[in-house]
């Protein structure tokens, strides 16, 4: 019904890769018009320390959009916490007639990353998020949009380092 790029928060990701036409080797089917790439890289850190990114946008008909965005972490590893929630009420067209359309979502991300060196890097995540919308041009709504995902991601830089030589 809705898209999937409709539930995401542009903020909470580093990178944004939009490919177009089939890829369906690489990103699986389904995929005819493109592939958008939602990416995101936590940036290490040299010490102790806590970076937080929040935001809230207030809109007509109770339009409520919140992120918040916290990592803890030093150099041997950090915990990330994202929690997203949007949500609207019905609306009113321009004859004061109220259209079924509200909708609320929430989303909750939770990321572990451990990095035994500045090469190395173990990151654990989970997504769950939870929803509901009402479509003003159907007689069915949307009661229940639940999502869980678990990745793991492993990622070794620098590893021919100390074989490549450059002769002048």
């Amino acid at each position: 019904m809705d898209p999937t790029t409709a539930y995401a928060f542009p903020e909470s990701f580093n990178k944004i890769t939009i490919l177009k036409g089939p890829e369906s080797v690489a990103y699986g089917g389904g995929n005819i018009a493109g592939t958008i790439l939602f990416e995101r890289e936590t940036s290490a850190f040299t010490k102790l320390g806590t970076r937080m990114n929040t935001s809230i946008l207030f809109g007509s008909h109770n339009r409520r959009d919140q992120l918040y965005d916290i990592t803890e972490g030093d150099k041997a590893g950090y915990v990330r916490i994202i929690k997203t929630k949007s949500k609207s009420g019905d609306y009113t067209d321009g004859d004061g007639h109220t259209i079924h359309s509200a909708y609320n979502r929430d989303s909750l991300t939770g990321i572990i990353g451990i990095t035994p060196n500045k090469n190395t890097l173990y990151e654990f995540s989970f997504d769950a998020s939870t929803g509901k919308a009402s479509y003003a041009d159907r007689t069915m709504d949307g009661t229940q949009f639940d999502k869980d995902s678990y990745n793991f991601k492993f990622e070794k830089k620098n590893i021919s380092h100390d074989s490549i030589k450059f002769y002048v």
